[in-house]
């Protein structure tokens, strides 16, 4: 069986260190503080890093390059 867990964060604050900014207690996600989003529209917020999805896309498209083809959507309720 493989090690996955130094590739794989599979705690929510070590995914976010990966991922994005962290200021003293605020998570940062595009540049803006999640307290400063959250404080403007109220909760539930989703957001979402556009530039992170585009990274995030941008690798899968490499690595299946020539053997798959990449579909994506959303479902809202």
């Amino acid at each position: 069986m493989t090690d996955t867990s130094k590739r794989y964060p599979s705690h929510g604050y070590d995914l976010a260190k990966a991922n994005f900014k962290i200021d003293g207690a605020d998570l940062v996600i595009g540049g803006m503080k999640v307290r400063a989003i959250v404080e403007k529209t109220g909760t539930p917020a989703y957001i979402y890093d556009a530039g992170l999805m585009r990274r995030t896309y941008r690798a899968l498209a490499f690595a299946l390059d020539g053997f798959a083809h990449i579909h994506y959507s959303v479902k809202a309720n």
